[in-house]
């Protein structure tokens, strides 16, 4: 009889405590739903959010890209006036220093020569002249082309404009060699005739 009873006691302790527990745990499950629910919610707002920053960032960079473009496009007006400016400049100078070689070989070879009076070295400065010449036209059709071909829009605007910087420096040294050869011609043929007229004046004093 005691067995019995403390059978029935422990079956009616086990009904009595296991219920509320599986009271809890079928009151639990609905509630883990509403969880799920709004960190779903959450993570749809934090993308929703991302997408509108990410959208407003590639507005940004448009708005930029076309103020960049604007200012390129400027400068690009510029960079042709410069171009065609220093081209014409170059020109000038070109002949103004080819115009002074052909006089001043002119006074040598019809002034000088025939009075014996001659330069050792005439030949060389001439090819020294031609070659700084030929170098200076090369350089400048090389800036020129340069120059007309830069494109806003091209794959690199900025390499292009350094390029074109770098070729207008060679361009400036061309030309300060070619007129240190052309100098050179001139005071060799001046210092010749200044001999002669020196000579001139002494033959003239004796008599």
């Amino acid at each position: 009889m005691r067995i019995r009873a403390a059978s029935i006691f422990f079956i009616l302790f086990l009904v009595f405590f296991q219920a509320p527990a599986l009271a809890q745990n079928s009151t639990a499950t609905p509630t883990a739903k509403p969880t799920l629910n709004r960190l779903q919610t959450t993570k749809d707002k934090v993308t929703t959010a991302r997408e509108k920053a990410s959208a407003a960032a590639q507005r940004r960079a448009e708005k930029l890209s076309e103020a960049r473009l604007k200012v390129c496009k400027g400068r690009t007006i510029s960079l042709r006036n410069r171009v065609k400016n220093t081209v014409d400049r170059g020109r000038k100078m070109h002949a103004r220093l080819e115009n002074l070689v052909s006089a001043v070989d002119k006074f040598y070879t019809n002034r000088l020569v025939p009075q014996g009076l001659t330069l050792e070295n005439h030949d060389e400065l001439l090819a020294d002249i031609d070659t700084a010449e030929a170098n200076v036209k090369s350089l400048l059709d090389q800036a020129k082309v340069t120059g007309e071909e830069f494109d806003c829009e091209s794959d690199d605007p900025k390499g292009q404009l350094e390029l074109f910087k770098e070729d207008m420096k060679e361009v400036i040294e061309a030309f300060k060699e070619y007129k240190l050869s052309v100098r050179a011609f001139v005071k060799e043929v001046k210092d010749l005739a200044a001999e002669n007229s020196s000579s001139t004046e002494e033959s003239e004093g004796q008599i």
